[in-house]
Parts: C-alpha cells; structure tokens; sequence
C-alpha cells in the first residue's frame, strides 16, 4: 500500500481558540466539570473535581464565567437534568429569565406528555378486560321508537 508524506487528517480547528483562547479553554473546562447525567460522584455524593479552577460560584480558588449558550449545549441533547440546568442557569446568570422560561415550558409539556400516556395506558387496560368493561347493551324497544319513554 503507497502512501503519501502530505497525506494528513482534516482538522479544522476551533476558531474560538484562535480568536479567544482563554475563552475557548474556559468552555473545556466547564465541560469537564459539568455535572452531567451518569457523571460519577464520590462515595458522599459530591463530584470528583480536582484542581483549583472551576466555574464562577463554587468555592475554587480561580473561576471563570459559565455563559448561557453552554449551558444550552449541554442541556439540549439531555446531557444535563432539569435540576441541574436550572441550578447551572442560575450560576450563569446569562439570560436566566428566558431560559428559565423555555424550561418550564418543557417541563410542562413533559408533565403533559407522561399524563396522557397514563391515560391512554389505563384505558388500554381496562377495555383489554371483559371482566372490568362491558360495553351496554343496545334496548330493542328505545331503539325502534327513537324516542325516549318519558
């Protein structure tokens, strides 16, 4: 198999490190440290972080500022609870009312969603059973006159 010296992987690099590089390092941090689902705490419950950089709010001794739109990416594709997203909102401080907003707003909607699933659950269930639902009989002589007796 021949293979050329210039054959190299495309990477195309972040341009957020070549324009802001602090900037850019800060976000890596802040998805390490993000307490994301299936992140494995220690054995008392609190996360495995060590060093002395963390996001602005915690006790570490150097921070840096979470922004919104983080927090954002880490939330949409479900990598973070409702809980935590609204704590790490609120620790961002990055457009908090709109986005606290959008999640109520799903929040209900799941609420929503999960109601009528039950719903429909039970109704399954308890049509499914003869025993349980039993469909009325039709009455021959209502039926013939159209008219109720009175």
């Amino acid at each position: 198999m021949e293979t050329s010296a210039s054959l190299r992987p495309r990477w195309p690099g972040n341009a957020m490190a070549k324009q802001n590089p602090q900037e850019a390092s800060n976000r890596g941090f802040w998805y390490v440290f993000a307490d994301k689902v299936g992140t494995v705490l220690l054995e008392g419950g609190e996360p495995c972080v060590r060093g002395n950089y963390g996001p602005l709010g915690t006790e570490l001794r150097q921070t840096y500022t979470v922004r919104g739109p983080w927090v954002d990416a880490l939330w949409k594709p479900r990598k973070l609870t409702h809980g935590k997203y609204d704590e790490c909102l609120y620790l961002a401080r990055d457009g908090y009312t709109g986005r606290k907003r959008n999640l109520v707003a799903v929040q209900e909607a799941e609420e929503a969603a999960a109601e009528d699933a039950e719903m429909a659950e039970t109704i399954k269930r308890i049509c499914g059973n003869p025993s349980v639902y039993r469909p009325m009989k039709k009455s021959p002589p209502l039926m013939e006159s159209g008219k109720p007796r009175t």
